[in-house]
């Protein structure tokens, strides 16, 4: 965005040269003009074409210089290039190698910011041929330089109209440099070229330079807003992301756990089956030592009463010996208890078989 121009003053606000219009005073134009030309191809240096002209205006009278100004002509459209400039909020500002004994009377005309030039030294009313100021052995770009770094400007925010070979620097350093009616040397390194003599030509590309880059910065502003955009739902995709496989991560956690509590619980399980098997085969074992004994026990009553049931001697003949259970009264008998006896062990042998056959 352009936030100043910059003019030349000689030959681009004012038409005329200011130095060659004094010369006019002192009856030494032609001397003066052939230097001005010099210096304005690039033929000589601009310090010692100052110089030497300003040394040829010794004796010139300071009062008839202010007269001189008051009357020296405006380049067409100036008037309106600059207040129209103003008016759409520009700062405007002159840089001349010109004096201020001049431009301070246009600066009040036009209502110009800011005017930057040397100065003509006078004594008693009348000049002593010496000039001082920023641009007699400075450069234009000098003094531009220190302008916009005490109002905050950069140099691709100026434009800068010059017509000389002395404008060369602050034309090539400008955001846009403007050849207005220029010399061939200073054509050569502007970027806009203006061939008529009206400032009105400089205001319109001025204006359209400045809604280019308004148009321009706007679309670099949406870009970045797009790009922020995009960002921001980035942001918001790869938290949603990380909530996910935080979610994900949580999942897998609490299924791994859920797993390990299962293979717990079934190793608990396990353990309690094989502690109730243990049970069980110890109890079956209680059991089998139980019923063994149980029919050796009754194995044994049974031999012991078959061998009581026997004669036996003794000193009454014909006695038998009292058993310590009831006894058959007959062999018979005797063989039916023992029969009850097999089958009552035979019937705890099933029993036991079949409760085998269930813990398997």
């Amino acid at each position: 965005m352009i936030k100043l121009v910059v003019f030349d003053l000689d030959n681009v606000i004012i038409d005329g040269e200011g130095i060659d219009e004094i010369g006019k005073l002192v009856n030494i134009e032609d001397q003066i003009a052939a230097i001005t030309e010099q210096a304005m191809q690039g033929e000589i240096d601009f310090e010692t074409s100052i110089k030497k002209r300003v040394g040829l205006l010794k004796g010139a009278s300071t009062e008839d210089i202010k007269t001189l100004a008051k009357e020296m002509p405006l380049m067409k459209g100036a008037e309106e290039t600059i207040s129209t400039l103003k008016e759409n909020g520009f700062d405007v500002a002159i840089i001349s190698g010109s004096f201020d004994i001049i431009a301070d009377t246009i600066k009040e005309k036009l209502n110009v910011d800011n005017v930057f030039t040397n100065s003509l030294v006078e004594k008693d009313g009348v000049l002593t041929g010496e000039v001082t100021g920023p641009l007699v052995s400075g450069s234009k770009l000098d003094v531009l330089s220190k302008y916009i770094e005490e109002v905050g400007y950069s140099l691709d925010e100026c434009v800068a109209v010059g017509d000389g070979a002395n404008d060369i620097s602050m034309i090539e350093s400008a955001g846009y440099g403007i050849a207005f009616n220029a010399k061939p040397a200073l054509k050569e390194n502007a970027d806009i070229i203006v061939e008529t003599r009206d400032l009105t030509d400089v205001l319109n590309v001025v204006i359209n330079l400045n809604s280019e880059n308004t148009e321009g910065d706007a679309d670099v502003d949406k870009e970045v807003a797009v790009e922020t955009e995009v960002v921001e739902t980035t942001d918001v995709v790869v938290e949603n992301q990380e909530e996910e496989q935080v979610a994900d991560a949580t999942e897998e956690v609490v299924e791994e756990t859920e797993e390990v509590e299962d293979v717990v619980g079934a190793e608990e399980a396990e353990e309690e089956v094989v502690e109730e098997d243990a049970a069980e085969e110890e109890a079956e074992e209680a059991e089998e030592e139980a019923a063994e004994e149980e029919a050796e026990e009754e194995a044994e009553a049974t031999e012991d009463a078959a061998e009581e049931a026997k004669p036996k001697k003794s000193k009454k003949k014909n006695t038998l010996p009292e058993p310590d259970f009831e006894l058959a009264d007959t062999i018979e008998g005797v063989r039916a208890q023992k029969d009850e006896r097999e089958e009552l062990i035979a019937q705890a042998e099933k029993l036991k078989n079949n409760v085998k056959y269930v813990m398997n």
